[in-house]
């Protein structure tokens, strides 16, 4: 079997499943041929010298690993993506490849330093690099979207809208008036509060049951 054919039906979730999940000594031969691929291409894309592109890393999977051109741009991309962030391509992995490639020049250039001149050309390197990864920018909190919804609460003193069952106001008046404990205007007020006549919210001394005790 080839390795176009033995990790056709491979994806970087099945590299993340297994780096997680996975048995390390147990390791199934297209999850093992696809790591080894990826580490290639990762292995490549450091050697800006001699693999500075894209198309010059997708060349050596193709002739010498043998991979067709679309299985080599997929295991490519995986790779940057494994071992750049975790999210095909994000931005933030962008950024870090290509704050990494100024790195890298940054370490070619440093032996060559001569002059002010040339110093201040490799800080402009590093600060490029600095402000492409956004180390600049402070990190901002992430707020759910849903937290930004608007809501609505209701508020109901009807029984049905509630969601309650519905109350047979006539046995709840005679089981007020049966209580012969209660003052006319306790029982008064007591069917207000049951919703059975027109609630007062705010009564006065005079006519507030509860002041008479």
């Amino acid at each position: 079997m080839n390795k176009n054919t033995l990790i056709k039906g491979v994806t970087i979730n099945d590299i993340y499943d297994f780096v997680d999940n996975g048995d390390p000594d147990n390791t199934p031969e297209a999850i093992a041929v696809y790591f080894e691929l990826m580490e290639i291409v990762r292995v490549l894309d450091l050697r800006a010298i001699d693999y500075g592109t894209k198309e010059s890393v997708l060349k050596h999977l193709i002739k010498i690993e043998g991979l067709t051109r679309h299985m080599a741009e997929k295991v490519y991309y995986d790779a940057l993506e494994y071992y750049y962030s975790s999210a095909r391509l994000s931005k933030q992995a962008q950024r870090n490849i290509d704050a990494d490639k100024i790195d890298r020049l940054v370490a070619i250039t440093m032996p060559f330093v001569q002059d002010a001149k040339d110093a201040k050309i490799v800080a402009d390197m590093i600060e490029k690099a600095h402000k492409i990864r956004q180390a600049d920018k402070d990190e901002v909190a992430f707020i759910p979207e849903e937290w930004l919804k608007e809501t609505w609460t209701l508020y109901t003193t009807d029984m049905i809208e509630a969601g309650l069952e519905p109350i047979n106001n006539d046995l709840l008046i005679k089981q007020i008036e049966n209580y012969p404990e209660l003052t006319n205007k306790e029982k008064a007020q007591v069917k207000k509060e049951a919703g059975l006549l027109t609630l007062e919210i705010f009564p006065d001394d005079k006519t507030n049951p509860r002041k008479e005790r």
